[in-house]
């Protein structure tokens, strides 16, 4: 039944601007259209970023930027975002920081060239200031109680070893 129900031609979901598509309808790039990466923001057409699989043909879901050298999906290279939903990108990225993966000045400096660097610095500092902890609360974690049981099982195992060692 839930088969059936991933491939029925029929159903719909909204897309990224609340517009109506089939579900199988997967946005097709246009390869004349200048699109920007994500990381860089360096700008180029769908060809410069181009990306070979192990057997030596051209990968049809990741892509690299041809500059800073990273790899994304191609859905990450040819979406189209706002300035408020590219800071709420970054600000959300999988990894571990964003801010390693690009040059910082390059970013900053394609970012104002775009017209854009006003809006996104505002909703990013809003992101950023929102997830900034109170000093007034108290900073205990809330998995510290299983911390403090670990590193007490981790005591008592260390004292059985070493009466291990002595007998």
């Amino acid at each position: 039944m839930s088969k059936r129900f991933k491939t029925d031609p029929s159903q719909y979901k909204f897309n990224q601007n609340m517009e109506l598509q089939k579900i199988n309808d997967e946005p097709i790039p246009n390869r004349n259209e200048i699109y920007s990466c994500p990381f860089c923001l360096h700008q180029g057409k769908l060809n410069q970023f181009q990306l070979k699989n192990k057997n030596g043909n051209i990968s049809t879901k990741r892509v690299q930027c041809p500059e800073c050298q990273n790899t994304m999906l191609i859905n990450s290279l040819i979406i189209t975002l706002t300035p408020e939903q590219f800071a709420q990108w970054i600000w959300n990225y999988p990894a571990p920081d964003f801010w390693k993966k690009c040059d910082f000045n390059k970013f900053r400096d394609r970012l104002h060239k775009t017209g854009i660097s006003k809006q996104f610095w505002e909703i990013y500092n809003q992101l950023k200031q929102d997830h900034i902890p109170n000093k007034l609360a108290p900073m205990r974690r809330p998995d510290a109680d299983i911390d403090e049981e670990y590193r007490q099982l981790k005591q008592k195992r260390k004292l059985r070893e070493e009466q291990h060692e002595y007998m």
